[in-house]
């Protein structure tokens, strides 16, 4: 067969194709209703999610009391850090994934409720789902969530980036079913990470001054001196950062906003895209049935 038998085969074979589905348009136009109505259906027994979400950067300054705390804190999040360069950002994102971090966060447990047993959110108000957590005698139903699974709560609801290559900015967000909840957690897990650093900075510059105190008496050598001298100023001054910056570790660029419009289920995609599956799906049983299984054994 020559290409022109080829590509007249070709074209009769597409135009037969297309009259078969031209005889089956009624119930072809039956169906893309029926997909439409029952995808949009569906959508309506979807939860609702709202994501709050924030831009931070590394604040300057922030030396991890002469680098001993930076290293310790470091090493606790399992980030590999250079000798001369602690890229806090790596730090902060790697400690708000950590789970001494959420042990910390959910000291107070009013985070661990609104976490775990909010359902929905209707006319400004969390909806508290009763079989989970009594909000009237504000008690767990079948007692309190084991920390692994508090912990996989709170590590899918929150969702970082860093990519210290463009700008070092650090993008964290937190996804769930209460827009008043995401920007809740998401403003205590920013200053967590701050109140976290902080600490540790202060009580390394104390144990460091302390030390530095003590032995400085019998040290004669004036260089010894010098350095040790140079060392207490840098602790002191670790202390003063500490003590006199709110964002301590990271600070973001913006407020953390209550979202207004819900992050997901996206009704209008998952309608279109469903209903153009099941037109497909249905064009293809329409041919196979006209083209394969009518034809005789």
């Amino acid at each position: 067969m020559n290409d022109s038998n080829f590509s007249e085969d070709s074209a009769i074979d597409i135009i037969e194709l297309i009259g078969h589905l031209l005889d089956k348009k009624i119930l072809l136009i039956f169906l893309g209703f029926f997909f439409v109505a029952s995808s949009s259906i569906i959508t309506l027994f979807m939860p609702e999610y709202w994501k709050a979400s924030a831009s931070l950067m590394a604040v300057e300054g922030a030396t991890g009391g002469g680098g001993a705390v930076g290293s310790s804190v470091a090493n606790m999040v399992g980030v590999q850090l250079g000798s001369t360069n602690i890229k806090k950002g790596t730090i902060a994102v790697r400690l708000a994934q950590s789970r001494d971090f959420y042990k910390a966060l959910v000291e107070d447990e009013e985070i661990l409720v609104k976490l775990i047993a909010i359902d929905g959110y209707e006319d400004g108000k969390n909806i508290f789902n009763q079989e989970i957590y009594n909000t009237s005698s504000k008690k767990w139903v079948q007692g309190q969530p084991s920390f692994e699974s508090g912990y996989k709560a709170y590590r899918a609801s929150l969702s970082t980036d860093y990519d210290w290559e463009r700008g070092g900015f650090i993008e964290i967000s937190v996804t769930h079913k209460s827009p008043i909840f995401t920007k809740e957690l998401l403003d205590k897990i920013i200053m967590g990470l701050n109140n976290q650093y902080r600490e540790k900075d202060l009580i390394e510059a104390d144990k460091s001054l302390e030390y530095l105190t003590r032995v400085s008496p019998s040290v004669t050598n004036s260089d010894l001196r010098r350095s040790m001298s140079s060392l207490m100023q840098n602790q002191l001054k670790t202390k003063m950062f500490a003590n006199v910056r709110e964002f301590y570790l990271v600070e973001p660029l913006d407020s953390v906003y209550v979202p207004v419009l819900r992050s997901s289920p996206k009704r209008t995609q998952f309608v279109l895209f469903s209903t153009f599956i099941g037109m497909l799906f249905s064009c293809v049983l329409i041919i196979l049935r006209a083209t394969v299984f009518s034809k005789p054994s």
